[in-house]
């Protein structure tokens, strides 16, 4: 038999945008900060400097994901109550899940980030 949920999709909503809202606000109070701290240089070398890091960092965090995924798979959907049915259609989406990971991360590198930044500053600057 399977449990119901309360599934309250405005709340759920509401969750995930302030989750959005308040990690845009927190990046880019970070990125004031460390504008206003040090240099364009110093913080491209300080990227550069903990490049290596942070990729060993999101690749051991892709690595426990993909690799985990059956297992969380098996975990969430005894948590739940899923069906056999809906398990299976979950976990097909495992390898889909580990391609699109490893595109976000071709795009959304942290050195993208520091250029763009960059970009709008410099095109700020330019038209004052």
């Amino acid at each position: 038999m399977r449990r119901k949920l309360h599934r309250d999709k405005s709340r759920r909503n509401i969750y995930v945008r302030s989750a959005l809202a308040v990690t845009a606000a927190a990046v880019v109070l970070i990125l004031l900060h460390a504008i206003t701290v040090s240099s364009w240089d110093s913080l491209a070398s300080a990227m550069e400097a903990s490049k290596f890091g942070f990729a060993l960092w999101r690749l051991s965090l892709f690595l426990l994901l993909i690799g985990g995924w059956p297992v969380f798979t098996d975990k969430y959907a005894d948590w739940v109550g899923l069906t056999a049915e809906e398990t299976a259609s979950l976990k097909a989406y495992h390898w889909r899940m580990a391609v699109w990971l490893l595109v976000m991360e071709a795009l959304f590198c942290q050195t993208l980030w520091l250029g763009f930044a960059r970009t709008l500053a410099e095109i700020g600057s330019n038209t004052t």
